[in-house]
């Protein structure tokens, strides 16, 4: 897999397989300060509720971040201003 510049570039080359592998491991121990972004993203790319949102089973939560592409641009500009 050649170098991406951009996560979102990076998640789009990714299979439906490894997105959810991603989400998952994601959503098994979140980084505190990057739960919300991902709820947020999850809140505006499927319309809900935030607290529908938030009481989503963990596996649902990262299905549906695996299925999220260009809404989901945000989180991983979030994630990648806070990890450096």
């Amino acid at each position: 897999m050649a170098f991406q510049t951009t996560a979102i570039r990076l998640w789009k080359t990714l299979t439906p397989e490894e997105r959810l592998r991603a989400a998952s491991a994601f959503f098994a121990e979140p980084p505190p300060e990057l739960a919300a972004a991902a709820v947020g993203a999850l809140v505006k790319a499927r319309h809900l509720r935030p607290q529908a949102a938030r009481a989503l089973a963990l596996d649902a939560q990262a299905r549906m971040l695996a299925m999220v592409i260009l809404a989901i641009a945000g989180f991983f500009w979030t994630l990648a201003r806070l990890t450096g």
